[in-house]
């Protein structure tokens, strides 16, 4: 059963819920391009990505980053997390499996002595 918290801000109840393999599997596989981050993700000290956020609430990003305030955008990221346990560990694991690839092709790079 996929795990659900109900929030209410302001006026407005928003649901956080537990995304899909088959979600995660579409962040993952999605655009590899860099991209910078919002400026909701700037305020919120968190792993968790604004594109988990917006799959995981069906909330605009346009709504995201302006018609919160950061304590809000803060409460909307912890359900997010909550839900989703899993996505933080995910995040970071992918981010040392990068630096460990990046390091790799960097030696890779350098000449041999010998």
């Amino acid at each position: 059963m996929r795990k659900e918290k109900a929030i209410l801000i302001g006026d407005k109840e928003i649901v956080a819920r537990e995304l899909t393999v088959a979600q995660v599997d579409g962040l993952l596989t999605g655009s590899e391009e860099e991209r910078q981050l919002s400026a909701v993700e700037l305020l919120i000290n968190s792993t968790i990505p604004l594109e988990c956020v917006i799959l995981s609430t069906g909330l605009s990003s346009e709504y995201l980053n302006t018609e919160l305030t950061p304590t809000e955008a803060h409460t909307i990221w912890q359900a997010v997390e909550e839900v989703n346990s899993f996505l933080s560990e995910l995040v970071s694991r992918l981010a040392r499996i990068t630096t460990e690839i990046e390091k790799a092709g960097k030696n890779c790079d350098e000449p041999s002595a010998g």
